[in-house]
This record gives C-alpha cells, structure tokens and sequence, in this order.
C-alpha cells in the first residue's frame, strides 16, 4: 500500500472511531444521563443516529478523502441542530473540537479554514436558535477561541512533523554524497519494474583503478570523482531511469524499456563524455560498464543484478575503460578512452 492509501485509509478510520464515539456518547449522556426535556432528548437521539449512520456509511463505502471531509462538515452541521434544541446546552459546545480537530490534522489548511467557518455557522445559529442559554455570546467567544486556537497548533504541529517525516525519507533513500539514490531505494524500485513485465536493462558503472586514485590523489579529489560520474550519469539519464550509487566506486543505473542495443549505447555514451569532462579538481576519470537485459533466462532482480555485475567485471579484467553485456554470454567491447584515472 502507498503512503497515500495509508494516510487516507488512517483517516477513515479515525472519521468513523469520532462517529462511533459521538453516537455512544449522545445517546448514553445526552438523553439518558443528563436532565433535559423531552424535546431535547428527542435531538439528542437523532443526532446520534445522525452520527451513527454516517459511521456505518463510511464502513461499508469506504469512501475517498473528499467525502469523508464532507462528512466531517455534515456532522458540525448535526452538532448545530443539537445546540438548537439542548436544555441545558450543559458543555455541548466543546464537542465542535472534534470535527475541526480532525480538519486541522488530515486536511489541507485551505479545507481547514472552510471546517471552522462552517464549525462558527453552526455554533452562532445553534445559539442564537436556542431558547433557554442566557450565555450565548460568551459561549461562541470562548467556544470559537479555544477550538480555533487548538485547530492551529495541531495543523501546526501536523505540518512539521509531515516535513521532518519528508526530510527523513529523502535522506533514507539518498546517498548524501553525489544526492542519487542509494541501493535501499533502488533495488525496490527496480524489481517493482521487473515485476510489471515491461523491458528492462541494468547497467553497472565502476571507476577504474577508483583505490590507486584515492591513494594519489586523497579522498577529498575521490569524493569529487564520484560527484563527477554522479552529474554525468544524471545528466544523460531522463525521467522514468533510476540511477543510484550501488556502493563505494560503483553505480548503477535502471533503463526502462531499453534493450540490450539500447544499453550498450547508453554505457558507451557515457564513458565518450568522459573523455571530455574532468573533476572540480581537473582529473580525468574513465569508467568500466557491465549491462545484464531482462529476458531469457534473466527474469529476476538477483539474476539481473548478478549477470550484469559479471558483465562488470569482464570489462574490467579486458583491460577496463569499456563496456560488457550479457547476451547468453559475455561479449567485450571496444574501449572508450586510452587514458586511464591518473
């Protein structure tokens, strides 16, 4: 399930939990517990069974997120019609909490905004349609104050913790060095593109000779290198292709709909702009590529990932700075640079 069926399957949840709850609490409180006249009890109980039967409604239609926030609305409109008959209003009002609470949390704050105008309709014309409060403009100030104040420290507080969670994810699935994914991000997404059965072809990139560079050079001019292949992997890439460093000196990178001609062309256009390009420090890098393509007898991530990481090293033993792939056997191709990292 995506993080967006389970926010909207959380909040269906907690719309019919307030429901259930303001049902059980209106008939139990409202007419059998607290004195009030007949007429009273009366609204009482139709609001409860007003609450009761849009909770039973969201049960069997699990509705979307537009609807239930009508009904959210719907039920401050009951609460007002209530208000209009309770005697005595006793601490009624209080109750305009939840559904505005609940805007203030799974909403937007545009759709916030609209709650508690419609939560201040229904609170003044429950009020002024009351004929035994002698309180009334205390009790919509004090009601209107609270509800309001308390409705913007959740949406508040709502909206950090939903950056920090942002925050937290953009850093769990990125490699904080070159800003690609890391491996924990793509090899998901990688088999979620296996699965759906469309072509698909991996290619693996390594630095050469990436030790003896940082040993010359030092880690600074190493970490520059890796950003290098990164911007150049990024750059040549376009949307719908996952690329990621794989770990250390190796990256890989996803190609949707690419067959294995598709990823040759690919891999030897990159090692062809590195020829030109160099580091923020002016080294020159070459890279070995290994490409494994779905199909045959690659038809899982494991076999993919494994077929092209054979690939790889292939490149690498035939003299690196080339490309390899995976065509029931391994085939070599030409070099791309002469002039290795130095």
């Amino acid at each position: 399930m995506t993080a967006a069926g389970a926010d909207l399957r959380t909040m269906r949840r907690a719309a019919m939990l307030t429901l259930y709850c303001g049902a059980l609490l209106g008939s139990t409180i409202g007419v059998f517990i607290t004195e009030r006249t007949q007429t009273a009890k009366l609204g009482m109980a139709a609001g409860s069974l007003a609450f009761l039967i849009l909770a039973l409604l969201l049960s069997i239609a699990a509705p979307g997120r537009r609807v239930i926030e009508a009904g959210a609305l719907l039920a401050t409109l009951v609460l007002g019609a209530i208000l209009a008959l309770a005697h005595p209003i006793g601490l009624l009002p209080m109750y305009y909490l939840w559904p505005v609470i609940f805007a203030a949390y799974f909403s937007s704050l545009r759709m916030l905004g609209v709650a508690y105008g419609v939560m201040l309709v229904s609170l003044g014309a429950g009020l002024a349609l009351n004929q035994t409060s002698d309180l009334k403009v205390n009790l919509f100030i004090a009601c209107s104050a609270n509800v309001g104040l308390v409705a913007t420290l959740i949406a508040f507080m709502t909206r950090r913790e939903r950056r920090l969670r942002a925050d937290l994810e953009v850093a769990a699935h990125t490699d904080p060095l070159t800003g690609l994914l890391n491996r924990r991000a793509f090899n998901p997404q990688l088999e979620e593109l296996i699965a759906s059965g469309a072509p698909v072809s991996v290619a693996l990139f390594d630095i050469d000779h990436f030790k003896t560079f940082n040993d010359r050079h030092g880690h600074v001019a190493g970490d520059d290198a890796l950003c290098c292949l990164a911007d150049v992997l990024r750059a040549q890439s376009t949307d719908g292709e996952l690329v990621a460093r794989f770990g250390g000196e190796e990256f890989a990178v996803a190609l949707p709909g690419a067959d294995a001609a598709a990823a040759r062309a690919y891999a030897e256009r990159i090692g062809e702009v590195l020829i030109w390009r160099t580091t923020d420090r002016g080294r020159r890098l070459s890279v070995s590529a290994g490409i494994a393509t779905l199909g045959g007898d690659l038809q899982t991530f494991d076999a993919l990932i494994s077929h092209a990481d054979d690939a790889l090293y292939a490149a690498k033993a035939a003299g690196r700075a080339r490309a390899a792939w995976w065509d029931g056997t391994i085939q070599i191709g030409d070099p791309a640079v002469t002039a290795l990292a130095a």
